[in-house]
């Protein structure tokens, strides 16, 4: 019967370890995902789109049901490489603080080397992806300038 009891025991203390493991890592490190994502918007030629949201946002909600359903908003998402930020849990409350979120949703727009190009708040469907194709086309035109400064 002992012998039962060390195992149990070993048996917590693995799991509370393996919790604790989990908990910590960086799969639910926003940071982590955002840099993650950086390294593949980099590799696919494309900007990325941060989603600051919370559990608790209607408008939010529909953004996240919308972006596999409404083929304009996927459309427009194939362009971009979308990180989608919980403003609540983990490191997600120190991002909003740094990107300055004071609403839900907000929308970032980074060129792929981390630099914000735009920042929007406020999510309706049928302008969300005109919303984002101009930002898109205003982000092309400036890199375009930038690339020919004498024409």
């Amino acid at each position: 019967m002992k012998r039962n009891h060390w195992i149990f025991g070993a048996a917590a203390v693995v799991a509370l370890i393996a919790a604790a493991t989990w908990m910590s890592s960086d799969s639910h490190s926003f940071a982590a995902r955002l840099e993650a994502a950086r390294v593949e918007a980099q590799a696919a030629g494309k900007p990325m789109l941060l989603d600051f949201y919370t559990d608790w946002c209607p408008p939010c909600a529909a953004f996240d049901r919308d972006r596999h359903r409404h083929q304009p908003l996927m459309d427009a998402l194939d362009q971009v490489v979308l990180v989608q930020i919980e403003c609540e849990q983990n490191d997600g409350p120190t991002l909003a603080a740094q990107y300055e979120v004071a609403k839900y949703p907000t929308y970032v727009l980074m060129s792929a080397d981390g630099h914000v190009q735009a920042v929007w708040s406020g999510y309706f469907k049928n302008d969300f992806p005109e919303t984002l194709r101009t930002h898109l086309a205003d982000m092309a035109a400036a890199q375009t300038a930038t690339a020919s400064p004498g024409s």
